[in-house]
């Protein structure tokens, strides 16, 4: 048997046999003849036939290249494929073959203008094959913001895979962008090709946290240290570009939050209101030890920190690098000192405060609050020793004006009270030697610091002489140890201004007045004996009134917030805020809304972000601190029983702690806490550490009414209540803790104090709260 087939295209093939197989390659009519033969020969022939259509086989892929859409078709038909054609919203365009065979079965390819498509539209994709038989696919496109401006992106020429990341990681990209600002965007994007960044990450923004209304702020954006220009930064709705060294400046107008974007970086900056004008410098000290809150320095009006760098003299008039720990100066590399101060520095600047650095000199071994006794030779240099040691002075100045450079330090001075060690002809001869050395490689202001002439003016000698030329401001300290009187203390320092006037007629100086402790002023304390704090206030109230309008600036040194100080010199123990609030009714001079809701909401985060580096650096020089001198307190003590007075203030007025222990049982700890007075009257404080790292992360507020309730702690000034505990409040306090609030600890770590609601401070403490010392208790499995 034998059967042929005749394609549509009129091609024959021939099979023999009774079956066989074949494919319908062509769309059309086959013809089948059928033969059929016997053993002599004769044969019989049939046809029949049939037709075979079909659709075309379709493929749609749509691939974004911006600033292109690709679409790709793959179409494949028995017939072949005529033509390949599609429809946007944009009108109807036909596919070019990209990849055909002669039949025309194959790829099909077309770009559409993304931008044009924007942002959405219909596709619709018609395949026709030479019987004109169709098929359609349809798919929706949508398109997002991002796709239009990586569209526009490409378009400039700039890399779409770093555009594409810069635009999720920069908000203000986003913002430019929809705001049509594109010459500002195209800007950026060349400063960031030129500087040949190819990560968001590889880009440094330095932006302050705070600020005072009527400040310049400057934001700076960098590369490996080197700024760049021409980067946009959006403060609220104002537009700035960087300019020369990577730097967009701006002035706040208004108290708030200044949110400010650029390159990949979304600050807040807070806007404090502004100080007193009267005044060009309105200075507070920094201490390093207690660290005082910058916040609370800005609420006072405060613009410039009053920054002690230190240096101990041996006994052979060395001169050595050092730092403040605690009740102590230790000797330090220059590598680590530097290295404390740049971060003292970049925490206050985050604050946008204006520094003044200034050296000063202390002897090894000797504590800061000394007695009289001990510090006879604190100042003393023999005559055969005192041209090393200016050498080494003047070594140091340099040192110090290079690093301010560097670090951009507002103000300096080339060393403190140097009158003392060497007399004021020749500290005055040694500061004229320098001045045009630092001029050199310094270009910020520099002071002429803590010149003492109230002890002539009440002797009534003659002021010694001092040559003030070269230098932009002397600095006149106050001190009342000199007066034994108000009335006294008022006049001299009258007197003392007036000399100041002379100072700035003669030599063409500011004059900065400072004011720190009491000193030996005990008549000052005898005052207020009942409140020190209101003494010092008042000392701080005279100062402020006589000075204003009469000097260019002030530094209060031992000015106080919310902590206690105890110190065998001057008169600092136990204060409320009074002197800070003193300080802030003058350097203030806006009415002060209430600013820790926004301070809460938009700084704290970063603030201690800022804080933590330097919490750790103090807690370092502070185990050194214990090396080097035993005596001082261990920071965590054990409590092994019923713990006594460990501070040994019964004479204290107001609560009086007594005795302390510590107990448990398998769900609560028991804190029991007792008293000199017969019956406690005063809110009790305790602050819980659970993980022995020297912070509260629990604090107990108990309340004479026998009310006690247990906080969280979120951050260092935050707090959140979780709920009230069993309490007994009597000449005795008991808390009932759950250990399963705090986490069933290995170890409780316990700082206790009574608050003083009256002076709104701590006013007696228990187990060394002014010097963190921690009671360590272990609870009992």
């Amino acid at each position: 048997m034998e059967i042929s087939v005749e394609y549509p295209s009129g091609k024959v093939k021939l099979y023999a046999g009774s079956r066989f197989e074949f494919r319908c390659t062509e769309e059309g009519g086959y013809r089948f003849t059928v033969t059929a033969r016997d053993f002599l020969g004769r044969a019989v022939a049939k046809n029949f036939t049939f037709s075979v259509y079909d659709y075309p086989k379709v493929t749609l892929k749509v691939l974004k290249n911006y600033p292109w859409l690709g679409v790709e078709v793959y179409a494949n038909d028995t017939s072949g494929i005529l033509r390949v054609s599609a429809a946007t919203r944009n009108g109807t365009f036909v596919l070019q073959p990209l990849r055909v065979d002669e039949l025309g079965n194959g790829l099909y390819t077309a770009r559409l203008d993304i931008s044009s498509l924007y942002p959405c539209t219909d596709l619709e994709v018609v395949v026709l094959d030479r019987f004109n038989r169709s098929t359609r696919l349809a798919r929706r496109l949508e398109f997002s913001r991002k796709d239009l401006f990586l569209a526009w992106a490409s378009r400039k020429g700039y890399d779409t895979a770093f555009c594409s990341r810069l635009y999720e990681e920069s908000d203000i990209v986003k913002v430019l962008f929809g705001k049509h600002m594109l010459d500002v965007l195209e800007k950026t994007l060349k400063a960031i090709a030129s500087a040949g960044i190819s990560d968001v990450e590889e880009l440094s923004v330095s932006v302050p946290i705070a600020c005072e209304v009527g400040e310049e702020v400057a934001v700076r954006v960098e590369h490996r240290g080197k700024g760049i220009e021409g980067i946009a930064v959006m403060v609220n709705d104002e537009v700035l570009v960087t300019g020369e060294n990577g730097y967009a400046r701006f002035t706040p107008d208004k108290q708030g939050i200044y949110n400010i974007l650029t390159v990949g970086a979304n600050r807040s900056l807070l806007a404090y209101p502004r100080g007193n004008k009267a005044w060009l410098i309105r200075g507070l000290r920094f201490d390093f030890h207690h660290i005082v809150p910058l916040h609370a320095m800005r609420v006072a009006g405060a613009n410039y920190v009053y920054l002690k760098i230190w240096y101990i003299v041996d006994d052979r008039a060395n001169v050595i690098s050092a730092v403040h720990s605690g009740r102590y100066v230790l000797p330090c590399t220059e590598a680590e000192q530097l290295e404390q101060m740049k971060m003292v520095i970049g925490l206050l600047k985050s604050y946008n405060f204006k520094v003044y650095l200034v050296p000063f000199l202390w002897r090894e071994g000797i504590s800061l609050d000394a007695p009289p006794e001990e510090r006879e030779n604190l100042f003393y240099i023999p005559e055969n020793l005192r041209d090393k040691f200016l050498d080494q002075l003047s070594k140091v100045a340099v040192r110090v004006a290079d690093f301010a450079e560097q670090n951009h330090v507002d103000m300096i001075s080339p060393i403190y009270e140097l009158q003392l060690y060497v007399g004021y002809e020749k500290s005055s001869e040694w500061h004229q030697s320098i001045i045009a050395g630092l001029r050199e490689r310094y270009s910020g202001k520099i002071v002429v610091a803590g010149h003492d002439y109230m002890g002539y003016i009440v002797r009534g000698k003659p002021l010694p002489p001092f040559n003030y030329s070269g230098y932009d401001f002397v600095e006149l300290f106050v001190n009342p140890s000199e007066t034994g009187s108000w009335e006294e203390l008022r006049g001299s320092l009258r007197e003392m201004l007036d000399y100041g006037e002379y100072l700035r007629n003669t030599y063409g100086v500011g004059v900065i007045v400072s004011a720190g402790t009491f000193g030996g002023a005990k008549w000052i304390a005898q005052s207020y004996p009942e409140n020190p704090g209101k003494a010092r206030a008042e000392l701080f109230k005279i100062i402020l009134s006589e000075c204003l309008g009469r000097v260019e600036g002030l530094c209060f040194n031992c000015w106080v917030y919310g902590y206690s100080v105890e110190t065998t010199i001057g008169i600092l123990a136990k204060q409320g805020k009074e002197p800070y609030e003193v300080i802030k009714s003058f350097y203030s001079s806006e009415a002060r809304v209430e600013l820790d809701e926004l301070w809460e909401l938009h700084i704290k985060g970063e603030e201690d972000k800022l804080w933590k580096p330097l919490l750790e650096n103090r807690d370092y020089w502070f185990k050194k601190e214990q090396e080097k001198y035993p005596k001082i307190k261990e920071r965590f003590v054990e409590i092994t029983g019923p713990v006594q007075d460990p501070e040994g203030d019964a004479s204290a007025d107001y609560l009086n702690l007594k005795e302390l222990e510590v107990t448990n049982d398998a769900e609560y700890v028991y804190i029991s806490i007792s008293f000199y007075s017969e019956k406690a009257t005063a809110e009790v404080v305790m602050f819980i550490d659970v993980d022995s790292d020297g912070e509260g992360e629990f604090h107990v507020r108990c309340l004479p009414s026998g009310k006690a309730m247990l906080y969280k702690s979120t951050s260092p000034s935050q707090h959140e209540y979780m709920q009230n505990i069993e309490c007994n409040y009597n000449s005795k306090v008991t808390v009932k803790l759950p250990l399963e609030l705090i986490g069933y600890p290995e170890k409780i770590g316990l700082e206790i104090a009574s608050w003083n609601p009256e002076k709104n401070d701590i006013d007696d403490d228990f187990g060394g709260w002014n010097w963190g010392m921690w009671l360590v208790y272990s609870v009992q499995r």
